[in-house]
């Protein structure tokens, strides 16, 4: 649990973690109320802007900043329905990692955790840090610049007068809850996906591990038995450790494929969404005075939508070069004390290797590093659009 620990606390406190199926029934019907509450201020948020796109068509400037505004609340609310709708299914991925076999069995393995556990709180807090600084700065900027006008925090159209002074803060207070809400789920959401891919990247380690130490193990518990070992127990124990190894390998692959299939919707909105966004602000960019409170903010902006796109890319990379590294920990083992028919079943396992695991984009683009520059290339070039037809 101490690799989702931090998640799994955001979320609760968010709204989108219900209670065990055992506590009492009203905090169940409490916490579906304060879920439904969170769901819908998002829902209302998002239509509070599709409607503010439809009125700036007339100004393409104004309907660029609504549009991209838009994307991104979009993307928060379907990642908000996966989590509401899958929540059994991502619980029990969560349970598998303290029972056999991804449960670490020694302090080296509860290291390896602990490895990629550091980076996934790295992962936290710097995006986290972002996103606070630039929600913060936004709104600031917001209580400066529009209150004392009596405009909201973002463009958005409402079915009742904002105008007057109780529709106005109504309005203002719902804009400010989801504008903060989205932000905070955003980076509990983006750091949790990238955690499940980093604890499958810390269970490739482990079992490469437990390749290495295989041989040793296995001598050991020869040495700790009350009589002397023939060779068909050897090859019997050799099976034995065989097998383990690969019910474990095939676990992991079961386990990224469930995770992917999980997500890859989720993923696949942010990736649209952050290919959009970051092109439109980048072309927003160039149209506002350097340095400027405007220009910081936006600036600001780009940069939570680059970390966030780069923090799924980096982590997926990181379980797709482990994966297709399996077969140096299984060579690195001492092999050669093995029998002929065991290293026949490694050299099974080492060409199962050949075909690594690989996290997608709406199984359609595979999340990497590569397709991160992709990304930036395609955004660029969006951009250039945008500029020569604004021109």
């Amino acid at each position: 649990m101490s690799f989702f620990s931090l998640n799994i606390l955001f979320f609760q406190v968010l709204g989108l973690w219900f209670p065990e199926d055992t506590s009492p029934l009203w905090q169940i019907i409490l916490y579906r109320i304060y879920n439904a509450i969170a769901v819908t201020s998002i829902c209302t948020f998002a239509l509070s802007q599709f409607f503010a796109v439809l009125t700036c068509f007339h100004d393409p400037k104004e309907l660029t900043n609504a549009s991209f505004l838009l994307v991104t609340v979009i993307a928060v609310g379907g990642k908000m329905f996966n989590m509401t709708l899958c929540r059994n299914e991502i619980g029990r991925m969560i349970k598998l990692f303290d029972v056999e076999p991804f449960k670490a069995v020694d302090d080296y393995e509860v290291a390896i955790q602990w490895q990629f556990h550091r980076t996934v709180k790295l992962y936290t807090s710097v995006y986290g840090i972002l996103t606070t600084v630039t929600c913060t700065l936004i709104t600031l900027l917001s209580l400066v610049r529009d209150m004392p006008r009596r405009q909201l925090l973002l463009r958005a159209e409402y079915p009742f007068d904002d105008s007057v002074s109780t529709g106005y803060w109504v309005s203002y207070i719902h804009q400010l809850y989801s504008h903060y809400l989205g932000a905070i789920f955003n980076v509990t959401f983006d750091t949790f996906v990238a955690a499940l891919m980093l604890a499958t990247s810390a269970q490739l380690d482990i079992l490469k591990y437990r390749f290495v130490v295989m041989p040793s193990a296995m001598e050991k518990e020869c040495s700790e038995s009350n009589h002397k070992v023939n060779n068909e127990e050897v090859v019997e124990m050799e099976s034995k450790y065989l097998a383990n190894q690969t019910n474990h390998h095939l676990a992991i692959f079961q386990f990224s494929k469930w995770t992917n299939d999980t997500f890859t919707v989720s993923i696949f909105l942010q990736y649209c969404a952050s290919s959009l966004v970051f092109c439109i602000s980048v072309f927003t960019l160039t149209n506002l005075a350097p340095f400027s409170k405007e220009f910081n903010s936006l600036l600001l902006y780009v940069g939570c939508m680059l970390v966030q796109i780069f923090i799924l890319c980096h982590a997926a990379n990181d379980v797709t070069i482990r994966s297709e590294n399996m077969a140096d920990g299984v060579y690195k083992m001492d092999w050669t004390s093995l029998s002929v028919s065991s290293k026949r079943s490694l050299v099974i396992i080492m060409a199962r290797t050949l075909s690594p695991i690989k996290y997608t984009s709406g199984h359609v683009v595979s999340l990497s590093l590569i397709s991160f520059s992709s990304l930036l290339k395609l955004s660029y070039s969006i951009f250039n659009i945008l500029k020569q037809a604004s021109e």
